[in-house]
């Protein structure tokens, strides 16, 4: 291409880019520059855990699911004990910023903890939650991280999950350490974006000023319904009141993909519905179990 001629040097000012011209150049960059920063760090890649509720009244007997949930889950007869405590503050300052702690013993197991964030998920969608995780650290590029969308009766909330395993030296059964020794522990093996969320060592400080909430114990059982393996824990707890005890039964179980976990959903709520068994709302356990212990 030939060189560009100009007859005066008024023309080579009129030939230059206006300051409105920079500033729409400037503004596709910068747009081009967050594109090309979404297509370096994709969102991460989850799979789905449906939980929904059952009615006690209905669902157990003798504190045991009845022999018609039983056959209707094709769940084993024989289940597996846990106990666990949740760790947080007086104030609940990990569970206000989306943090989940919890250490658990299941029988004859390593003792484990838990350390999980959570991510409503709002009007804005699945993609605006992904896209918020994504820019506080949890990308597709973190496999330390298991990514899952938690759908329960009301709401879906995506959670990433870090899971840390110890030898239950002297603990026979499910019994837990005492709490300043579990407190020791969940610190050791806390991962490093807890230690430095939102500034640095936030996190060393507020687990240093946490306690034990808790032990709560629960027995599962298992099953294989509709070729996926579900799970049923029933979890006695204190009641709101603090003068008696009260249970919660939830029905688990996971998904691939939207579809798969939208199917599987739908078929287990007309069953339990059809059945008798299934609340119309959302029990938290982790709230619960924060309060009441």
């Amino acid at each position: 291409m030939p060189p560009v001629l100009f007859d005066s040097v008024s023309a080579v000012v009129d030939a230059m880019p206006s300051p409105y011209g920079l500033f729409k150049a400037l503004a596709g960059a910068l747009a081009l520059s967050s594109a090309v920063s979404d297509l370096k760090t994709p969102v991460a890649t989850h799979g789905w855990e449906i939980k929904l509720g059952l009615d006690p009244n209905g669902a157990l007997k003798g504190g045991r699911p009845t022999h018609e949930l039983l056959h209707a889950f094709r769940l084993e007869d024989t289940p597996d004990t846990r106990s666990y405590s949740y760790y947080d503050t007086e104030g609940h300052e990990l569970n206000k910023a989306g943090w989940a702690i919890r250490l658990r013993h299941k029988d004859g197991k390593d003792f484990e903890a838990t350390y999980k964030k959570r991510y409503t998920v709002g009007p804005e969608g699945l993609d605006a939650a992904l896209k918020l995780a994504r820019d506080e650290g949890f990308d597709k590029s973190d496999t330390n991280y298991d990514a899952e969308v938690d759908w329960t009766f009301s709401k879906k909330t995506l959670s990433f999950t870090l899971k840390k395993e110890w030898p239950a030296k002297g603990h026979h059964g499910t019994t837990l350490p005492d709490d300043d020794t579990g407190r020791h522990m969940l610190l050791k093996y806390m991962p490093n974006k807890l230690h430095n969320w939102g500034k640095q060592h936030w996190g060393d400080k507020t687990m240093a000023t946490t306690r034990q909430h808790g032990p709560v114990t629960s027995n599962v059982w298992k099953g294989n319904w509709a070729r996926t393996l579900v799970k049923l824990e029933v979890l006695p707890v204190i009641n709101a009141k603090g003068d008696g005890h009260e249970t919660i039964v939830e029905l688990s179980f996971g998904a691939e993909t939207e579809a798969e976990a939208t199917s599987l959903r739908d078929k287990a709520l007309s069953q339990m519905k059809s059945a008798g068994w299934l609340l119309d709302h959302d029990v938290l356990k982790t709230r619960i179990v924060l309060d009441r212990y």
